[in-house]
């Protein structure tokens, strides 16, 4: 299936999950993805990325994680999360 080419950012701190979203986004035909699994690293990602669409996976067990979320819209409010 053809998809328009959209930039996306996944989120995910987890690389054993991260790795099962990349591959499934891919698989669906999304090739323009990376990924930020580090929080320090979430402003670069961003800027570096420019995406589209932001792919956030939320961990409960993160407290912060909701916060991240937020950022993220701050950082880049064209973005979907």
């Amino acid at each position: 299936m053809h998809r328009p080419a959209s930039r996306l950012l996944l989120l995910d701190r987890e690389d054993y999950s991260a790795g099962i979203l990349l591959e499934e986004l891919r698989r669906k035909g999304f090739g323009e993805i990376r990924r930020v699994g580090d929080p320090s690293e979430l402003e670069r990602g961003l800027a570096d990325a420019a995406p589209d669409v932001v792919v956030f996976n939320y961990h409960f067990h993160h407290k912060d994680s909701l916060a991240e979320c937020s950022r993220v819209k701050q950082l880049a409010p064209h973005a979907a999360i």
